[in-house]
């Protein structure tokens, strides 16, 4: 597991004079490349990172203005994949959302200012160990609000996420890329691709994690 440009750019909090230099209390938002990051209380921000990606089974680093895939769904209905990389994170109890340390997600697409695919709120997610001290989220489903398959092909969107963990530490990423529709075969053994209608179906990146979006059980993805 590219909308109109609306990049978040976060600065660190002002912390005015210097009898606020000392005041743990004050929330403090930095970003490294489009990671927006805000600490829980406590917390080392330079210990914290995150991506955003694409990908059904594996991580797919997306850049800005790369082509991401949308599919169709087995019930019908058209989905692109959001998935992430986060470092420094409580990453929950895989196989178990009731869990008093889930992490909260909220994965969207916007267009025209508009949610085009997602939700507008968080939800929770687990996050499975990817290695180096980075965990992840694969493969959830973000339907479209489309009602004919080439309708999103070549639509300029925004894709964003939102992580929240049990230490209050904030994550988020936006990215304006293009859709593009990704032509599969659905049946008994599964999606097997085809060919698409672009040709160059390019998501920026490429990098890889482990894990399955397929099987939504074990990412904490939507079930």
């Amino acid at each position: 597991m590219r909308l109109a440009l609306t990049l978040l750019f976060a600065a660190p909090a002002c912390t005015g004079g210097d009898d606020k230099q000392d005041d743990t209390s004050e929330t403090t938002t930095e970003s490294t490349s489009i990671c927006v990051i805000t600490p829980g209380a406590g917390v080392d921000a330079e210990s914290l990172d995150c991506k955003l990606g694409t990908g059904d089974q594996s991580f797919v680093l997306v850049e800005e203005g790369a082509q991401v895939p949308y599919y169709p769904g087995p019930q019908g209905g058209w989905h692109v994949f959001g998935s992430l990389m986060a470092r420094g994170m409580v990453p929950g109890v895989v196989d178990d959302l009731t869990a008093p340390d889930t992490p909260l997600l909220k994965y969207r697409v916007t267009k025209d200012g508009e949610t085009f695919a997602g939700v507008d709120y968080q939800q929770p997610r687990w996050l499975t160990d990817a290695g180096d001290g980075w965990h992840q989220h694969i493969g959830e489903q973000l339907v479209l609000a489309i009602l004919d398959t080439y309708d999103a092909d070549g639509a300029e969107v925004v894709m964003e996420f939102e992580l929240t963990d049990a230490n209050g530490s904030v994550l988020s990423a936006t990215l304006p890329v293009t859709l593009y529709y990704q032509h599969i075969d659905i049946d008994d053994t599964g999606l097997t691709d085809t060919g698409s209608t672009s040709d160059t179906g390019d998501t920026g990146g490429g990098e890889t994690g482990t894990g399955s979006g397929k099987d939504t059980d074990k990412t904490g993805g939507s079930q």
